[in-house]
């Protein structure tokens, strides 16, 4: 499974947080990370979107298999966050 992540907003514009292909992990962690892709996935949609000028935007495309998912979340501020929050978090560490 290979997930991107691209972050705008912010001083900075456009900036690629993450690029993480998971065969290239070890496989504790390469499971660990896919489940979390999946969990954003499942989790997609379910939230209100927030609208603010100053708040960053992340992008996270998930390919796997031969398929492709794309992916929006807003960053509130939200300490909680939710699965993509997790997900961004996690492979931001990796990559």
């Amino acid at each position: 499974m290979r997930i991107t992540v691209t972050r705008t907003g912010g001083y900075a514009g456009t900036e690629r947080v993450a690029d993480v292909d998971t065969a290239r992990l070890d496989p504790a962690r390469a499971r660990a990370i896919e489940q979390m892709a999946r969990d954003a996935a499942g989790d997609a949609g379910r939230t209100e979107e927030v609208i603010g000028a100053d708040l960053m935007r992340y992008e996270i495309i998930i390919q796997d298999n031969g398929s492709s998912r794309r992916l929006s979340w807003t960053d509130d501020g939200n300490p909680q966050g939710g699965p993509v929050k997790r997900l961004i978090e996690e492979v931001g560490l990796n990559s």
